[in-house]
């Protein structure tokens, strides 16, 4: 948060957005050519070797042998924190602030099929999140620009689009991965994440005013587990600290259980303090680019998103600290 506040207010806000800019091009052209190598091998394998030699991506057999694209990450399910924390936002965010042109339109466009073929549940969530934020803030508009108008319908039929010419492969996918998997007791990275939730929620039953500090639900993970838990490798790695802390992967999970009523109490505090501080950007970009990811990082904060060390997590959240610099 502190490199954000001294990067914003040091630097001009037009040479930060330009870097932004080029990273989301950066990573759209990371994410299409690992799709062309998991589609069609070739040259893409030849280039995404590459870029794993000099440490750009990660292990490109993991890719080619699960079918999935992991962006900059070393699974995919991390690449929600590339689309739903960085370019999701930015792009909505320039659309519902009347700061899009063709260029935004069309790289929203050009993520849906990397959400498509990331097969993520983490991801095809974010961008469900992310749909719905943008369908009911053009409700709630009384005047809603051509620009605007335009990029939701194209949205919508670039969505409807994909559905349609996979709809043999595509529908049941996303049925599996949204409502399916989340639930999926025989799925072994389901079971270790809701092994950490259903932790969190135990350990703050059981010390709900001041939880038992951030970082300590480790000594209640054991006792928590169910038969079926032990089953997962992962809950294994889990146990032996080698998947980090217990509550990792689960932030707002963490914080129910480790500072108690109490710490959700001083959270509220500070979200409303900083809504009051956001309301100066009203109508701004800027405004409905902290706002969309604040929501998704909320929602999918429970399972799959967390603050420690995802750098591209704090960027938008880290706005009101900053927000004089966009008046």
């Amino acid at each position: 948060v502190l490199f954000n506040i001294m990067l914003f207010r040091g630097v001009d806000i037009d040479a930060v957005e330009s870097v932004i800019k080029k990273l989301i091009y950066i990573l759209m052209a990371i994410g299409y050519l690992e799709m062309g190598m998991v589609l069609f091998g070739g040259p893409f394998t030849v280039i995404c070797n590459a870029l794993y030699n000099v440490g750009a991506i990660y292990d490109p057999e993991s890719m080619i042998r699960t079918g999935k694209i992991f962006l900059t990450y070393s699974e995919a399910s991390y690449a929600e924190i590339v689309l739903g924390a960085l370019i999701w936002p930015y792009l909505c965010g320039k659309i519902m602030g009347n700061d899009a042109d063709k260029d935004t339109i069309l790289l929203l466009l050009c993520t849906l099929p990397l959400a498509i073929i990331n097969q993520s549940s983490s991801v095809l969530m974010a961008l469900g999140i992310y749909a719905i934020m943008l369908f009911f803030t053009f409700l709630r508009r009384r005047e809603i620009s051509k620009k605007k108008l335009t990029a939701f319908i194209l949205v919508i039929a670039g969505v409807g689009l994909l559905v349609w010419q996979g709809r043999d492969q595509i529908g049941p996918l996303i049925i599996e991965k949204v409502f399916e998997k989340p639930f999926d007791q025989n799925d072994y990275s389901t079971i270790q994440r809701s092994s950490v939730v259903r932790n969190c929620i135990l350990t703050f039953i059981e010390y709900p005013i001041l939880g038992v500090g951030n970082g300590n639900q480790g000594y209640f993970y054991k006792g928590h587990l169910t038969a079926n838990a032990y089953r997962s490798y992962e809950v294994q790695n889990t146990l032996k600290f080698q998947n980090g802390v217990p509550s990792a992967g689960s932030w707002f999970g963490g914080i129910l259980s480790g500072y108690g009523i109490v710490g959700i109490a001083l959270l509220s505090v500070y979200v409303a303090k900083v809504n009051r501080i956001m309301k100066s950007l009203k109508g701004t970009k800027w405004y409905y680019i902290y706002h969309m990811t604040f929501l998704c990082f909320l929602i999918c904060s429970w399972f799959t998103a967390s603050l420690t060390g995802e750098y591209l997590q704090i960027l938008f959240l880290s706005i009101p600290f900053f927000s004089e610099r966009f008046l």
